[in-house]
């Protein structure tokens, strides 16, 4: 491992020093703003910074490889086909069986964790709170 990094910076001089100061200004970047705070992404301002670099000093012609147009089609939209009854009935089957780890799940928690210290938790009364509220939402929209 060592061995491999004096070959690296013996092999230093033979790099192209544009990239090699992008890609630090990039890691520059990246670190700088993780050290302010997470929520920034730093390391899209670095690339974005590194990718006007190479166009307004023409890095490209000091050795800089880019990428070039990227040929991207648009999406289109169409409508997906319609499930035939085979699949229409293995969906229904999975989705009783997510249900049913659902409503398990509901009832481990609520005996695991009850509402009052000492006293079992009623599960039915989060079973409705679990049914009502998507209705609930959806009768808001």
């Amino acid at each position: 491992m060592l061995l491999r990094l004096f070959h690296i910076l013996d092999r230093l001089s033979d790099a192209n020093p544009y990239p090699l100061v992008l890609g630090a200004g990039v890691l520059a970047v990246t670190l700088g703003t993780a050290s302010v705070s997470s929520k920034i992404p730093g390391a899209f301002f670095g690339l974005l910074g590194a990718g006007i670099a190479v166009v307004v000093l023409h890095l490209q012609s000091r050795g800089v490889d880019v990428l070039g147009a990227l040929s991207i089609e648009p999406p289109h939209l169409t409508f997906p086909p319609l499930p035939s009854v085979l699949e229409v009935g293995k969906l229904i089957t999975l989705a009783l069986v997510v249900a049913m780890v659902c409503i398990m799940q509901t009832s481990a928690v609520a005996s695991t964790f009850p509402s009052e210290k000492g006293m079992p938790d009623d599960a039915s009364r989060d079973f409705a709170g679990t049914f009502h509220s998507p209705v609930v939402t959806e009768q808001r929209r």
